[in-house]
């Protein structure tokens, strides 16, 4: 699954005690320590939280650290369409992942069809 609000991630996972979800935006760090200090034991190890820049990294590796706890991330990253994330490898190369956070992937968000690329037919195939 993936959703951008913690009361409907909560929601979510209540209702599919098996599944598995990915947050469709960065989360401040904020409002995720809130989300996994208010909502249901255990539920945060089913969540994977969306990491856009070091800064973000760095907040989400002490929240990690703060709350005792392993969180996974995945990476956002910038495929053309300027959304946000890390733009190139060598960004996300460069970094060093805080020892309580578990890299899953990364998300990028796929060409409209006006935005598809050369490569890959532009619009003429979309």
């Amino acid at each position: 699954f993936m959703t951008f609000h913690p009361p409907v991630t909560q929601a979510v996972l209540d209702a599919f005690p098996e599944g598995d979800l990915l947050y469709g935006k960065p989360m401040p760090v904020g409002a995720a320590r809130a989300a996994l200090t208010q909502g249901s034991a255990g539920w945060w190890s089913r969540v994977c939280w969306l990491i856009d820049a070091p800064e973000r990294l760095t907040e989400y590796g002490a929240l990690a650290s703060a709350l005792d706890t392993e969180l996974r991330i995945a990476f956002e990253v910038d495929v053309g369409l300027h959304r946000g994330g890390f733009s190139s490898p060598a960004e996300i190369r460069a970094l060093t992942i805080p020892e309580r956070l578990r890299c899953e992937g990364i998300m990028a968000y796929e060409a409209h069809a006006p935005e598809i690329p050369g490569l890959f037919g532009g619009t003429a195939k979309a």
